[in-house]
This record gives C-alpha cells, structure tokens and sequence, in this order.
C-alpha cells in the first residue's frame, strides 16, 4: 500500500466589511461586481501591511465607486483653497 502525502495550507475568507480596522499579513482581494458600497474597495486595498503581500484575483473598474457627496466636499474644499491660497501656505 502506498502512502500519499497532501500538504493542507489554512486560509480564511472575510468580508470587507468584517476585515474593516484589520491588519493583515497576506491578502487575496477580488475586486469585482460583488463590491456594491462606495469606498469598500479602498478599504479592501488598504488591510494588508505589504505591497508584496497583495495579490488581486479579480480587477474591474466597477469595484471602485466614490460617494457623491465625497466629490461634492472635495470640490468644496477645492474652491475655499483657490480663492483663499493664504489659509493654506
């Protein structure tokens, strides 16, 4: 009889939202038509420590939505910084 070794290695799924304040070492993200909130991919994006430790399974430009009223406020801001350039020097 002969024997057969399978080498098992863990790994653990986690939402976005679940993974939200986490650290982790290495990440698998697919970023894809599943990522229905704004702002969830850069918070997918921004849970590893490492470049090196990030790998995307799944890329599309569909994943990666911006709130309005984000756009809104940064134009607001922009605005103030254009016409008071002293408030920011």
């Amino acid at each position: 009889m002969e024997t057969i070794a399978i080498v098992c290695k863990n790994c653990f799924a986690l939402t976005v939202h679940k993974a939200q304040g986490l650290t982790l070492a290495r990440v698998c993200l697919a970023l894809d038509g599943n990522i229905f909130s704004p702002g969830q991919a850069y918070v997918a994006l921004s849970r590893y420590s490492s470049w090196d430790n990030l790998e995307i399974s799944h890329l599309d430009k569909s994943a990666f939505m911006v709130d309005q009223d984000v756009i809104l406020e940064y134009q607001r801001l922009t605005d103030i910084s254009n016409t008071n350039p002293h408030l920011f020097s």
